[in-house]
């Protein structure tokens, strides 16, 4: 193995080591929400949105969403499944 491809072997274990110690962990939130059930609760309420993010913020979790007639925007589900905050941006 050259040079280059160690220092990239070894760059890339220590990222992965790096993001598994001190990554993305929901240390405010005390409960997990999936992208399934994120995907049902913004779909009851904007039906043929897809979501593609799902943030921890300090009231529960952001879901980022769009579609066709729907622009980027969010919903803050709290840990009761409940929507306490929607950003909607229509086209």
């Amino acid at each position: 193995m050259n040079l280059f491809k160690k220092a990239l072997v070894i760059g890339g274990l220590g990222m992965s080591l790096a993001f598994s110690l001190g990554g993305i962990v929901p240390t405010t939130a005390v409960f997990a929400i999936d992208a399934d059930e994120a995907q049902d609760i913004v779909s009851d309420m904007y039906p043929g949105v897809m979501i593609y993010g799902l943030e921890v913020v300090e009231d529960g979790y952001q879901v980022l969403f769009h579609s066709q007639r729907i622009g980027p925007s969010s919903v803050t589900i709290n840990e009761d499944g409940e929507v306490v905050d929607e950003d909607v941006h229509y086209r």
